[in-house]
């Protein structure tokens, strides 16, 4: 995402363009409009039922579902 900033060398990175790169990565693995349907579909679970039934469909980790759901959908 940010190629110029890319060096091989350098060991740091810069936190905000991770955190941007992050962002970006979230959105094309898990998009929004498929989240909400997903998790709308899963209701009545259980959370950690439903978290895992988001998770495989998307094939994304635990954590990045968690935090969709808290970040979109208040209260979970």
């Amino acid at each position: 995402m940010h190629a110029n900033a890319f060096d091989v060398e350098r060991a740091e990175q810069d936190e905000l363009q991770e955190h941007a790169a992050d962002a970006f990565a979230s959105e094309l693995l898990l998009p929004a409009a498929g989240f909400v349907d997903a998790w709308a579909a899963a209701a009545g679970l259980p959370l950690l039922e439903r978290v895992l039934v988001v998770k495989r469909r998307f094939r994304v980790g635990w954590r990045l579902v968690a935090a969709r759901a808290t970040e979109r959908l208040s209260p979970i």
